[in-house]
């Protein structure tokens, strides 16, 4: 205040001394060049002084009075900014004191409060401290500390506020201070308490630090992730487990250690801890390894806030790698024992059964439910003593491995085979805590035992049936030879060629009947020709009723019109034999067989209604028993070879078998149907033709078959049958030469190669060369030569490596002479 007193009384008299200096000195200038009288001109100085005195009292006046204007004006503001600033002051929510510096012998020792506002007694507790020393009031408080100096001069120096937080030990607080200096050797210092604040600091840094301790020492992998996915941080375990370095993670996401397919399952999870705060039930994820490695983990993840907001994905991962592969070792240990061919079983050391697999289900008819906790011995036949028993147990409770074959008993009675292997299981301690018998069903290989020698009789019945019809065929060629020469002989009378006739036709049955027994050795082939089914049934009722006997009726019922079939009917007549042959079996106190046949014609829909049904026209043959029938087990393996029902030495097991072969070679298929008690119903289902068959081709008459010169070369084994041919070549005029083996016709050829025009010759003869071998050498010399092969066998089935034609090229045995003449002819005149 003073000062501006002082400097406004300087600038009055500094404004006074200029302007009484110009008016003085420019007036006297004036006056002393208008008046040169020296008593007017003291008469004018005196006025000019007094005007003088008057306008300078006036502007005296009106400068003084606006400057005490302007002082007043500037004193009033500034006592109301000085109550402004002094109600700011005391109504501060922050502690505020204004104190001074004092000095001794020109060094700071301490600050003397000068003002302290409401808050500062509040908040310290401190009264009455205006006019006192700091140190006084807050004993223990060294003001003289370097650091308050240090921060004093700062403040002092710059024209800065600087805030710091200090401990009052005295106080027991913490103070978050402002200073600022108004004024040299004065500051002002605006406090708050920070005690609780600070407690709770320390407390959150104890708890981060107890979490960074955990985090960095826990032995699963722990890793931050903000809501994107990205890296925030890992622990030591995490970094090991995906082998990158603290540095590396911060450049990583979440999803670019998984795989594409995982991707979605870690969306999901990242919707549902944000939804919900935490994840329900731990995931699994492949992560790639730096390296590029994979490892296996299970992972639980949960929110974390920061200002209740959320802030990062917490995820402890846990390395499962080793347990899952020991998780996919067992489970493909359990899925080789569940599907194990062999059975398995697990008992305890009493023997009672702890585990099966389905394997032991089905070889012994019992379910899992019905053996388990009984005891093995439900297995027990009988067919094994006591002893056997002891020396099992006594080799298996020492703790060696037990091996042997057993007959147990099935669910249902029957006995069947297998391999056993008996291993103990011991615990860490060595004690045995369970058994496993790892058990082979040899009822299979039994079974396949007794078809193999089943077969093997079979077999060797087939070599006699093939034997016995090539020679018999030999036979009934030459008595069919003989008797179409006595049919030819014009000596004879009606009666004697009547005979002869009988005598050709009993040959031809008799061919049907070694044909039968070539089928049934497999060597004689289909001959498929166009025949009226019904008439292929007529021929063989005779015979199919002989087989029945007298207690079992049968009965034809037959299409009023033909029913074409492509067919080999030896073969239907071995169907209708097996079935005949079965029915009887069917019907051992007698009953009734009914044959019958039909023309069915199915359309898409029809068909499908059948099984292995197919659209077009068909012939039916059903064949219908009263017998026993059969139950829907035994219907469903009719047709396995070897299967009976029938006992030991009663059946092969392969009438069915070949009947379902015979009729998927023609074409045609197969339904049956049975009723335990009233009987079986066979239907064959054959392709038909809409033409009628074609009569069989007549030979022609034996005295308009030209006759020839030629010379053949007969070559046959069969002594007789070598002199019926002979003798029927020569009646036609041909010169024969005869041989019985290959090497005799070779012998023939050489002394007549110029003269012989055909070869007649049998294909299969002893004495080490056979028909095809020696007309393969004789043909190497004569391209030219003219060659019939015979055989009692099928033309299929002896041919070969060459075509072989009936009729053309080749004669089956039997054959008549009407037969012999005409291929004779038609071969020498062929070009």
């Amino acid at each position: 205040m003073k000062k501006n007193a002082g400097w406004l009384a300087l600038k009055v008299a500094l404004i006074y001394f200029f302007a009484a200096g110009a008016w003085i000195f420019f007036s006297d200038l004036l006056l002393g060049s208008m008046v040169s009288n020296q008593g007017q001109l003291v008469e004018y100085s005196m006025v000019k002084g007094l005007l003088f005195l008057v306008i300078t009292s006036g502007i005296l006046y009106l400068i003084i009075r606006h400057k005490s204007e302007r002082l007043e004006s500037a004193t009033a503001e500034r006592q109301a900014f000085e109550q402004r600033y002094r109600k700011l002051f005391e109504n501060m929510n922050e502690g505020v004191a204004y104190c001074r510096m004092v000095y001794v012998a020109g060094q700071p020792v301490d600050f003397i409060y000068l003002a302290v506002n409401a808050q500062f007694t509040v908040l310290t507790g401190l009264k009455d401290v205006v006019g006192k020393p700091v140190t006084e009031v807050i004993p223990g408080l060294r003001t003289s500390d370097p650091e308050i100096l240090e921060i004093y001069g700062r403040v002092t120096r710059t024209g800065q506020p600087e805030k710091f937080e200090r401990y009052i030990h005295a106080l027991e607080m913490w103070f978050a201070v402002s200073v600022f200096c108004p004024e040299p050797e004065h500051f002002v210092a605006v406090f708050n308490v920070v005690t609780q604040q600070k407690l709770e600091q320390a407390a959150l840094q104890e708890s981060e630090e107890r979490y960074r301790a955990l985090f960095d020492r826990s032995l699963d992998s722990v890793f931050l992730n903000d809501l994107a996915g990205n890296f925030l941080d890992a622990n030591q375990a995490a970094l090991n487990l995906l082998g990158y370095q603290r540095e590396e993670i911060s450049s990583l996401n979440f999803a670019s250690l998984l795989s594409p397919d995982q991707l979605p399952l870690a969306f999901q999870a990242i919707s549902e801890i944000v939804s919900t705060g935490q994840q329900k039930h731990p995931l699994e994820f492949r992560l790639r390894r730096k390296d590029g490695g994979q490892v296996q983990v299970e992972i639980q993840s949960s929110l974390i806030y920061r200002d209740s907001q959320p802030y990062a994905i917490q995820g402890i991962a846990r390395d499962i790698t080793k347990r899952k592969l020991a998780e996919e070792s067992y489970a493909r240990l359990a899925t080789a024992v569940e599907q194990s061919a062999e059975s398995i079983v697990m008992t305890d050391p009493a023997g009672t059964i702890q585990y099966i697999n389905p394997a032991f289900e089905k070889t012994s008819g019992y379910s899992r439910a019905e053996v388990l906790g009984r005891n093995a011995s439900v297995l027990k036949s009988g067919k094994q003593d006591d002893e056997f028993y002891r020396q099992m147990w006594a080799t298996i409770t020492r703790g060696n491995v037990w091996r042997g074959h057993f007959i147990n008993r099935h669910k249902d009675g029957t006995l069947y085979e297998e391999d056993v292997t008996i291993s103990p299981v011991h615990d860490r301690a060595g004690k045995i805590v369970n058994y496993v018998a790892v058990k082979r069903d040899l009822s299979r290989e039994v079974e396949l035992q007794s078809q193999v020698r089943q077969s093997q009789k079979m077999d060797a019945i087939g070599q006699l049936a093939g034997g016995v019809a090539h020679d018999f065929n030999n036979i009934l060629a030459v008595i069919q030879l003989q008797a179409g020469m006595l049919k030819a002989d014009p000596s004879l009378k009606v009666k004697q060629r009547e005979y002869a006739k009988d005598i050709e036709d009993a040959t031809n049955r008799a061919a049907a009947l070694t044909r039968q027994l070539l089928l049934f050795s497999r060597k004689q082939a289909m001959q498929l020709q166009d025949h009226d089914l019904n008439e292929v049934v007529t021929s063989i009722t005779k015979m199919l009723e002989r087989v029945l006997g007298e207690n079992i009726k049968m009965q034809f019922t037959q299409r009023a019109h033909a029913l074409t079939v492509h067919a080999d009917s030896s073969m239907i007549d071995q169907v209708l034999m097996n079935f005949t042959v079965n029915a009887r079996d069917a019907m051992p106190t007698g009953g009734q067989l009914f044959i019958e046949t039909s023309a069915l014609d199915l359309n898409e829909a029809q068909a499908a209604q059948l099984p292995s049904a197919r659209p077009g026209s068909f012939a039916c043959l059903t064949v219908r028993d009263t017998g026993c029938g059969m139950t829907p087990k035994i219907l469903s393996r009719i047709y396995e070879p070897f299967f009976t029902t029938k006992e030991q030495g009663k059946g092969t097991g392969l009438g069915l078998a070949t009947v379902f072969g015979i009729v998927q070679q023609h074409q045609g298929w197969i339904h049956v149907t049975s009723q335990v008690g009233e009987g079986t119903t066979f239907r064959i289902y054959l392709p038909r033709r809409m033409a009628p068959p074609d009569n069989p081709a007549e030979w022609a008459a034996l005295d308009s078959i030209l006759r020839g010169h030629e010379t053949i070369l007969l070559v046959e084994d069969d002594a007789s049958l070598r002199v019926s041919a002979s003798s029927s070549l020569t009646r036609h005029g041909y010169r024969v030469l005869a041989a019985a083996t290959g090497a005799e016709a070779v012998v023939l050829w050489e002394s007549h190669q110029n003269e012989i025009k055909l070869l007649l010759t049998d294909l299969l003869m002893p004495g080490g060369m056979n028909g095809k071998e020696l007309a393969r050498k004789i043909l190497a010399v004569d391209p030219a030569l003219k060659v019939i092969y015979m055989s009692g066998y099928s033309a299929e089935l002896v041919g070969g490596d060459f075509r072989l034609e009936e009729g053309i090229n080749f004669l089956t045995k039997p054959f008549s002479v009407h037969k012999l003449a005409q291929i004779v002819r038609d071969t020498l005149d062929k070009k």
